[in-house]
């Protein structure tokens, strides 16, 4: 049995209504070796499916794609502020030590200035303290030429009262030696008078201010010397 004689025979069950005309057209299809309605969905399905398998994957590569540009963008931002962070810790850095130098210049200038200071403090103590020895050792200087001069006025003093003593007593002596007469108390007494005027502080500086007897008055301690021995030799004899 050939096609035709298929397709007569399903025309005539069609027609006879054995089949539907679903089912004529399908047999017919097979018959003619043509795709059925089921097979054309289901590879419109297949293709349908196929291409949203494409579409999908598509998707799925532009999105690998994107999310590598994405992530080789986040990386370069990355790397951006990573090199970016690396160029301020440097400046950072830069300054840091620019200011540690700069601190410690000026930490090197304040001490030098400290010292400075320091030593012209100690300069103007020490000339302070040079100052107040003058002053103290000129003070005791002055106060040595008081003493030494009030020493030697006490002194000076004290020699014109005694040698006043000694002189009133020579002369008492000698008025004393005269009135009791004989050649012993007589020489004796000429010696004392002679030794009061030697003692005697008024005819001292009067004798010192005669320009022609002064010359002789630095024989006066031999003269004095001679005459005491003499008066005890006449004494003793």
């Amino acid at each position: 049995m050939d096609k035709i004689e298929e397709l007569e025979k399903y025309k005539k069950l069609l027609d006879d209504g054995a089949i539907t005309e679903d089912e004529f057209r399908l047999m017919k299809q097979k018959i003619l070796g043509l795709k059925t309605d089921e097979e054309k969905a289901a590879e419109k399905q297949a293709e349908r499916e196929q291409a949203l398998a494409e579409i999908e994957k598509l998707r799925e590569e532009k999105k690998r794609a994107q999310e590598e540009v994405q992530a080789r963008e986040a990386a370069e931002r990355q790397r951006q502020a990573a090199e970016q962070n690396r160029i301020i810790q440097e400046e950072r850095n830069r300054q840091e030590a620019a200011r540690q130098a700069e601190q410690a210049e000026q930490a090197r200038i304040n001490q030098m200035q400290l010292q400075q200071a320091y030593n012209e403090e100690k300069a103007k103590e020490a000339a302070r303290l040079d100052a107040a020895r003058a002053q103290e050792m000129k003070i005791r200087q002055e106060r040595n030429q008081k003493m030494q001069g009030t020493a030697k006025t006490a002194a000076s003093v004290l020699k014109t009262v005694l040698l006043w003593i000694v002189a009133v007593f020579l002369i008492l002596y000698a008025v004393g030696a005269f009135s009791i007469g004989g050649i012993k108390y007589v020489l004796s007494g000429i010696d004392s008078l002679l030794l009061a005027v030697l003692c005697c502080p008024l005819i001292t500086k009067k004798v010192k201010s005669i320009p022609k007897v002064v010359q002789y008055y630095g024989i006066k301690k031999i003269i004095t010397i001679v005459l005491v021995i003499l008066f005890f030799v006449i004494i003793i004899v």
